[in-house]
């Protein structure tokens, strides 16, 4: 039982740990892209 709840705690902070990391890269992403934007228009 201990077990697997600890297995199951470890595959959903994985789970978290990809989405962050997929999300941090699309922001990332997404303020260059701005950002380039940005100094064209001036």
């Amino acid at each position: 039982m201990i077990g697997g709840v600890r297995s199951e705690i470890l595959l959903f902070n994985e789970i978290i740990q990809k989405v962050l990391n997929s999300f941090l890269c699309e922001v990332v992403l997404n303020a260059f892209v701005v950002f380039a934007y940005l100094t064209k228009q001036i």
